[in-house]
């Protein structure tokens, strides 16, 4: 099971449940209750949700060595200094 909306009422579920693997984002308290956890800072907005969530699924894939397969466009997509930019600009105003 990958838990992509950790909560509490979701992480309870997933173990009271008895799944046997219990994947998600080491962000919040109620981690405990998963057996495989990925650190990841989502507070830092790097990467999109998509990324984030693409990541916990690359990690499952990895633990069962099965092929990752990365999706191809078309998704929107911005260069880093474009993102940069408009970072600073955020920041002053």
């Amino acid at each position: 099971m990958i838990s992509f909306f950790s909560n509490t009422h979701n992480a309870k579920l997933a173990w009271k449940s008895g799944i046997k693997y219990r994947l998600a984002p080491a962000t919040k308290l109620v981690q405990f209750l998963y057996n495989h956890r990925l650190t990841q800072r989502r507070s830092r907005s790097e990467k999109s949700e998509a990324e984030y969530n693409q990541d916990l699924v690359r990690a499952f894939l990895k633990k069962y060595n099965m092929p990752i397969v990365e999706p191809k466009p078309p998704y929107l997509a911005f260069d880093k200094s474009a993102v940069e930019n408009q970072r600073v600009f955020l920041q002053k105003t």
